[in-house]
């Protein structure tokens, strides 16, 4: 399992903090087109589960 795979299962439905101090631009950008963190919730959803304005599904019902 890649390091950018165990970051997204650990972070999928979680509210925890990413440590970013030594990933790469190009993993920070692997990262963000998997897993987003919700501007409402704060919780870490599916990247697609987002909408134009950063906000998951489950805030927007």
């Amino acid at each position: 399992m890649t390091k950018i795979q165990e970051e997204i299962d650990r972070l999928q439905g979680s509210c925890d903090n990413l440590d970013i101090e030594d990933w790469s631009q190009e993993q920070l950008e692997e990262l963000d087109s998997q897993i987003a963190l919700c501007d409402c919730c704060g919780w870490w959803v599916e990247s697609t589960e987002l909408d134009d304005e950063g906000i998951c599904e489950d805030c927007v019902e």
